[in-house]
């Protein structure tokens, strides 16, 4: 490559409204199509393992560029360092990322409760508790008499709560973490888990886009529970596999869309995860993922992005915008989009195989026999969703 073809090139692009724009906006994707059709025009040969943008940014300090790119390249700059700021009051604000010291003394911060192990469980398993007489004289016949989604399925006692009989009350604003006499993890609750209302609120647009166009795995409890993520089939024919269970008439490419849209939700519950559940409960996800070699929650990564309306129906903007791109090894490119702001995020972890989404739903007492082995808790109290 000679002096004069560099000087072309800068020329070029000097006199390129589109490169300029794009450079003067922040808009690295579409400057570095520009520079690659400037450099064919101009018999320039790019470093294949190059961004083009770093390349002009370099070639830029050369006397002879002419000074409308320079300042075009200042403003690229500046556009660049207030998106990295904008992104990490993003990522502090919303507390998917907290520093690995942070972390530790949050953590600490947290209430541990030790519980003793008794010869029969409280409230005892197989029963439905009511907090009180009233809501137990309501719900009464429905639980006994009331139609069942599955006659063959046993009707459950309904019983008052004894509190006398709770080694331990959680208040609504508390978080705990109890353990046994042995200091081994029995289960968690976390309050406020993610403290930014915008990101409450996408999750919940998420989640409330996905709830009534799938299956309910639990119609004989109140409420619904969905499932998003892999599957290893009916008991009758097991097989590991993205999850059907959408009731609605859609297209295939709605259905990898919405498929994608759990998929980014629950990659970014786990990011919150990651900096806030305790790390016992983090590396067992982990080591079931790996002992099985099965994939995370990866659906829809070979679609760019995907924008929803849900009509209004909740806080904010009623958008929801998401995306997944090169996903490799269980992790990928995040894209998310809150409101007005826009973010992308490399080399990001994606959520285990499988996963909930709940609306209204409540159960009895039981023993979960699927890992992993921690029960834990996480509540935001945002409108009536979880996950």
């Amino acid at each position: 490559m000679g002096r004069d073809d560099l000087k072309a090139l800068l020329h070029y692009l000097s006199t390129n409204r589109s490169a300029l724009w794009a450079l003067q906006s922040g808009d690295r994707e579409v400057f570095n199509e520009e520079v690659r059709e400037g450099a064919r025009r101009c018999n320039v040969k790019l470093r294949d393992n190059a961004e083009p943008v770093r390349l002009i940014g370099t070639w830029a300090t050369n006397a002879s560029c002419p000074e409308v790119l320079k300042s075009a390249l200042a403003e690229y700059r500046r556009h660049r360092q207030q998106a990295r700021r904008q992104r990490m009051t993003f990522l502090t604000r919303t507390r998917l990322y907290i520093s690995p010291g942070l972390q530790i003394r949050k953590r600490s911060t947290i209430r541990i409760v030790a519980v003793k192990t008794t010869k029969s469980s409280y409230p005892p398993y197989g029963t439905i508790i009511a907090d009180t007489r009233e809501i137990y004289n309501k719900w009464y016949p429905h639980f006994i008499h009331g139609k069942q989604a599955d006659s063959r399925l046993k009707r459950l006692p309904l019983q008052i709560l004894d509190v006398n009989r709770l080694q331990m009350d959680i208040e609504p604003s508390e978080s705990v973490v109890i353990k046994d006499e042995n200091g081994h993890l029995l289960g968690f609750v976390l309050r406020n888990f993610c403290p930014d209302e915008r990101l409450l609120q996408w999750a919940t647009q998420v989640a409330n886009m996905q709830i009534p166009v799938r299956r309910n795995i639990r119609k004989e409890d109140t409420g619904k529970l969905v499932l998003m993520g892999y599957s290893a089939g009916s008991r009758s024919k097991t097989a590991f596999d993205w999850v059907r269970n959408i009731t609605r008439k859609m297209t295939d490419e709605q259905k990898v869309t919405s498929d994608m849209a759990g998929s980014v939700l629950f990659a970014v519950a786990w990011q919150l995860m990651k900096s806030q559940v305790p790390q016992e409960v983090i590396d067992d996800f982990n080591d079931f993922v790996k002992s099985l070699a099965i994939r995370r929650m990866d659906k829809g990564a070979d679609a760019t992005s995907w924008e929803g309306d849900n009509g209004g129906r909740d806080r904010g903007e009623g958008k929801v915008k998401v995306s997944i791109l090169g996903v490799q090894e269980g992790k990928g490119r995040l894209g998310v989009a809150v409101g007005e702001e826009e973010f992308e995020f490399d080399n990001v972890e994606l959520a285990p195989p499988s996963g909930v989404l709940g609306q209204n739903y409540s159960r009895w007492g039981y023993t979960s026999r699927t890992p992993p082995a921690q029960m834990g808790g996480i509540v935001d109290d945002a409108q009536d969703s979880e996950c």
